[in-house]
């Protein structure tokens, strides 16, 4: 017996192919494509969950029980690790990159060092 045009595919994926004028397969189709991405970034683990809610909704033509069908899409995609970073805390608890109380080196005009006061003897240096 040859396949009717919803059983080429399946009744599943034809259903979900049809739904929202095929919006519904292209919302799956762009979480898959999420949840890639983000699996092949971080080299962990990933998962899109397509939930089918079907619920009668009384009769079309005559006495034709209707259905309605009602997709729900969720991702969970893995987060890229960040490195880790280190951080001082100043006198006003602020974190900084820069060691408090650390003398700063500062380039001149001519990309030459300026004159650098050292503050553990004072010395300095040209």
């Amino acid at each position: 017996m040859p396949l009717q045009d919803d059983q080429t595919l399946g009744v599943a994926v034809s259903t979900i192919a049809s739904m929202n004028a095929g919006k519904t397969s292209d919302d799956l189709d762009d979480a898959m494509r999420e949840v890639v991405r983000a699996v092949v970034g971080s080299n962990q683990k990933g998962k899109v969950t397509l939930s089918l809610t079907i619920e009668p909704s009384g009769s079309g033509v005559g006495e034709t029980p209707l259905y309605t069908v009602d997709a729900d899409i969720k991702v969970v995609a893995p987060k890229k690790r960040r490195q880790k970073q280190s951080f001082f805390a100043d006198e006003n608890c602020n974190l900084t990159r820069r060691e408090p109380g650390q003398t700063e080196m500062r380039m001149g005009k001519s990309g030459s060092l300026a004159a650098l006061t050292l503050p553990i003897d004072g010395i300095t240096v040209s």
